[in-house]
């Protein structure tokens, strides 16, 4: 009995010790765990900053997007002016040579007129027709007095 006693004995150590060793292995596991979970919060709240990160990427290549096709439209605006002005130019300067070959041949036409060495002669004044003194009618003579008076 003695022996026997003396295994129950040895066996109660050794569960105690297993137990203990358990009880430390638990603890570590526990420890283990809280830190996994500290460590996914991290991670979670780094793919939220990630992802608010790429949402304003996004906004803003979005507003770079739409600044770029103004610029184009404000480009493609200039070369359809500068393609205009380039016609107008091009119209104007044919104008200006069309007006100088009609300068040239109305100096052509021109010259065959000559001018006197005196200058220009004094145009005497035009004379008016001589109206009846003696008007049948009122109308007549306030007319006859306002041509009199030109």
């Amino acid at each position: 009995m003695r022996a026997l006693a003396q295994r129950s004995a040895q066996a109660a150590k050794e569960i105690k010790v297993l137990i203990q060793s358990s009880t430390a292995k638990i603890a570590i596991g526990a420890e283990m765990a809280d830190q996994a979970g500290h460590t996914m919060r991290e991670i979670v709240e780094s793919v939220r900053s990630v992802t608010n990160i790429i949402g304003e990427i996004t906004r803003a290549s979005g507003e770079q997007s739409a600044g770029i096709l103004e610029i184009n439209q404000a480009v493609r605006q200039v070369d359809e002016m500068t393609q205009r002005n380039g016609a107008l130019v091009g119209e104007a300067s044919m104008a200006a040579m069309a007006l100088r070959e009609q300068a040239e041949h109305l100096t052509e036409m021109v010259s065959v007129f000559r001018l006197s060495d005196r200058g220009p002669q004094a145009m005497s004044e035009p004379t008016l027709p001589q109206l009846d003194p003696a008007p049948t009618d009122t109308r007549d003579a306030s007319l006859a007095n306002a041509l009199a008076a030109a």
